[in-house]
Formats: structure tokens, sequence, C-alpha cells
């Protein structure tokens, strides 16, 4: 069965179960934390490398070719750091939208569920993927800044 289309039949069970969808708040949580760690420390050594770079002591104790390597190298790795923060954020976005299509397929899987007749009553899956998102924005707004909230959360509604 391809993974490109997710029907609501009985045969999708596998596409998205409980087991490959991370439920739990706090490994997303986790994995903000990680990202605004590692957009902190590539912050930092980047002011180490100009504060180096702008050192006349020691510029004039080292040889340039030493300066300029360690610059390099520093360099190398924070384009590195920085490329594995994008690949946290580019996870956490896809998960958020994950759960809202488990949370979904869990709606229309209901044997009860007729789209056609009208029901006031707020269906239980999307009042937990409500709980869900509106707790999940709450802690992790704590960690990632505003735009990167947004950028996660955006268009969901």
């Amino acid at each position: 069965q391809s993974t490109g289309n997710i029907s609501t039949t009985s045969s999708c069970k596998d596409v998205l179960d409980k087991n490959k969808v991370m439920i739990e708040n706090e490994r997303l949580i986790q994995l903000s934390q990680v990202q605004d760690s590692i957009t902190w420390l590539v912050l930092y050594v980047s002011g180490f490398i100009d504060d180096l770079q702008n050192d006349k002591e020691l510029t004039d104790q080292l040889p340039p070719k030493v300066m300029e390597d360690c610059r390099i190298r520093l360099g190398e790795r924070m384009s590195e750091l920085t490329s594995l923060t994008h690949d946290c954020m580019m996870v956490l976005y896809l998960e958020v939208r994950v759960h809202c299509y488990f949370h979904l397929l869990q709606v229309l899987r209901k044997q009860d569920y007729k789209p056609d007749t009208e029901n006031s009553d707020p269906d239980t899956g999307v009042t937990l993927l409500n709980k869900f998102y509106y707790e999940m924005e709450e802690k992790i707004k704590d960690y990632l800044p505003a735009t990167h909230t947004k950028f996660l959360f955006e268009g969901l509604g």
C-alpha cells in the first residue's frame, strides 16, 4: 500500500498508528529545546569567532594561516549546526501536521460519523486535537521565538 494514498478504510491503520506519531508533547518539547539550545550555541560561537578576529593581541601572537584555518573550521561547524536547527524545525513542523491527520483520521474512522447530519455537539476527536494544539503551543512558545511558533501552527485552523 502506498503511504501517499491515505484513505479512511481499515487498510490505512498501518499508515498512521500511535507508534508512528510523537503522541507525547514532551518529546516535541524536547526537540524544540534542542533546536533552541543549538541556535544559542551557534550564536555564541559565531560571536566568539568575531571576537577572535577582532582581538589584536591574539592575532599578533598567532600566524595568520592558523587564525584563518580556525575561523574557517569553526564557521563550517556552525553551518552544520545551523542546518541541524533547520532539520529540527522541519521535524516539528511535520509532526504537528501528522498529529492533525492522525486525530482527524480517528474522527473519520468512527462508524457513526455522518457528515450530512446536523450535530451541534463537538466531536471528541476534534476536541482532543484542539486540546493537543493548545497545550503544545503554550509549552513550545517558551522555547521558540514567536516567528518559529507561528511557522509551526499557522494554517492549521
